[in-house]
């Protein structure tokens, strides 16, 4: 008979799990992990557990967040190294940051986006962000990263200007 959420429940808190679920078990909306145990116990939300969604059209890529609040360093730290393997498989000109649903991020947040836009301009290539909260953007303008990163109302806007953009270059190229 298989175990349900509530048997594993039991296994994690009682520290019988760890020979059962070698890796955090999803079940119920709560996350389990034992590598903590023993001697903590400890167990996130799905809310707490970053998740992206990354596409690509063309030369342009999106990356969007499909969480309210992107806070947890390890999440954080785990869709870095997303990006950036993206990065090298797709080789993107353009990337868009979609912050549209982002309530709430850590100051790690800014630190993957300087690391992603780094990662992005040793292949020649850019950054926006689109579709932020303005009591995030505040955040940007708090340490004057605005006047690093450019901005734009949605997701659409933002891959118009790149669509624009590159028509300009292939007339400039042509004349």
């Amino acid at each position: 008979m298989p175990l349900d959420c509530h048997d594993f429940e039991i296994l994690f808190k009682s520290g019988l799990s760890k020979p059962i679920i070698e890796e955090t078990l999803q079940c119920g909306g709560v996350a389990w992990s034992n590598t903590a145990y023993p001697p903590l116990m400890s167990y996130k939300t799905m809310d707490e557990i970053v998740k992206i969604e990354t596409k690509a059209q063309g030369r342009v890529a999106v990356v969007g967040f499909a969480s309210t609040c992107v806070s947890e360093a390890d999440s954080i730290t785990a869709m870095s190294k997303s990006i950036k393997k993206f990065i090298d498989e797709k080789r993107p000109r353009w990337l868009v940051f979609d912050f549209s649903g982002v309530k709430f991020f850590s100051s790690q947040v800014l630190g993957l986006l300087l690391d992603i836009r780094a990662a992005m301009k040793a292949t020649d290539g850019q950054i926006v962000i689109s579709a932020i909260d303005p009591q995030l953007h505040r955040v940007f303008k708090i340490t004057n990263l605005d006047k690093i990163f450019t901005f734009f109302q949605d997701q659409d806007t933002a891959i118009k200007s790149f669509s624009e953009e590159s028509s300009q270059t292939q007339n400039r190229q042509q004349e």
